[in-house]
């Protein structure tokens, strides 16, 4: 289910207002933090409808409302800058190298919650450098990472390098590195 929306509703305008919450989503992840007015500028909706999209997605838990800093106050309200909120989602990154196993999380706040990286020589069996990325995994953000929150794993694999001196590359198990990577 998409923020406020019910399952049993999909005629055109429940589409339409979807569309607007991912807009409001999508320039969040891609501008970060923006007030409603910059918003409304990136977006093209007009305010009533922005303010109903905003608020909705600030009760869902998908975006937050962060108080303006202490700054000169001027007239009318302070301005709040909206983000998306850090705790609603995390992706982590895995990439294995020739040589290096390095792992990144992230949450949908574009903030890095930890990053890790551990050398090993290139002809480490392919199970052994999965159970290094477990392991790596498992320091990312002190083991508080919380793995009920995570949204995507994006996995890197390099691909076949000869080296005059250790011989012929041993071919990475892509039909099961899926397999692998949920033991």
């Amino acid at each position: 289910m998409l923020f406020g929306m019910h399952p049993h509703q999909d005629g055109p305008l429940a589409r339409l207002r979807r569309g607007h919450e991912d807009l409001v989503l999508e320039l969040l992840r891609k501008h970060g933090p923006l007030s409603r007015a910059e918003l409304g500028q990136h977006s093209g909706l007009s305010r009533t409808t922005l303010s109903d999209i905003v608020t909705e997605l600030i009760e869902s838990g998908a975006v937050v409302a962060t108080a303006p800093e202490t700054a000169p106050r001027r007239r009318g309200r302070p301005v709040e800058a909206l983000t998306l909120n850090p705790s609603a989602g995390q992706a982590i990154g895995i990439d294995f190298a020739r040589r290096a196993v390095h792992v990144s999380a992230v949450n949908v706040a574009h903030e890095v919650i930890g990053s890790a990286s551990e050398p090993h020589d290139p002809g480490l069996p392919w199970e052994e450098r999965i159970t290094l990325a477990e392991r790596l995994v498992g320091t990312l953000a002190d083991g508080a990472l919380r793995l009920g929150a995570l949204n995507a794993i994006g996995v890197g694999v390099v691909g076949p390098v000869s080296d005059p001196d250790s011989g012929p590359p041993e071919p990475c198990p892509s039909a099961d590195l899926p397999a692998l990577l949920r033991k």
